[in-house]
């Protein structure tokens, strides 16, 4: 008699007992599901646990150094950009400059030599009415002292081309008008710098 009534006791007890074992297990179970919710983590590579707060800093920081990195290489670029414009425009006003004196030295000795030659032809042609005056004197008789003509033609007035061109004619033993004989002897006599000479001088009346 007493076994039997020892039976249903002991089953009530144990029914208990597994009902506190499951409660406590429930609650631990929500426990550790709240707090993997609150501080969820993550295995590194070396094995250790890292949280996601802590991936989020590391996340924050290194943009935050790129981001500076970032303005500093363009502050870098915007420096040399600048410093390598100064510099052009330096040497392009350098450059400049140096042309500007080198056209200056050039204008300056072309403006030189300019006056020279015309010096120089100036003095040609004073030298050669001089020599073309002396050389005149034997033309007297037959043109006029100033050209106005007599036994001869006039002269006065014609251009030096035409009175080098008939002296030309004369000296190589062309006829040029009723007057060719007596020009002809002498006309031959004469070289080209004197038949310019006394050509030059005879525009001069």
């Amino acid at each position: 008699m007493m076994r039997l009534r020892l039976k249903p006791l002991l089953a009530g007890m144990s029914l208990t007992l597994a009902s506190v074992m499951l409660v406590g297990c429930g609650d631990q179970g929500e426990e550790a599901k709240q707090s993997s919710q609150a501080d969820p983590s993550m295995t590194a590579p070396d094995g250790s646990e890292v949280s996601t707060a802590d991936v989020k800093q590391a996340v924050g920081e290194a943009t935050e150094s790129a981001k500076e990195t970032a303005e500093e290489t363009a502050e870098k670029v915007v420096e040399t950009t600048k410093e390598v414009a100064d510099t052009a425009a330096k040497e392009v006003e350098t450059a400049t400059e140096t042309v500007t004196e080198k056209t200056e030295e050039v204008t300056q000795a072309a403006e030189e030599k300019v006056a020279e030659v015309t010096e120089q032809a100036e003095q040609a042609v004073v030298e050669d009415v001089a020599s073309g005056g002396q050389l005149y004197s034997t033309c007297v008789g037959c043109h006029g002292a100033n050209g106005e003509g007599g036994v001869g033609p006039k002269l006065a007035g014609q251009a030096k081309a035409d009175l080098v061109s008939k002296m030309k004619q004369y000296k190589a033993g062309e006829e040029v008008g009723p007057m060719s004989a007596m020009m002809i002897p002498q006309a031959q006599q004469l070289s080209q710098a004197e038949i310019e000479a006394v050509a030059q001088y005879i525009t001069t009346f």
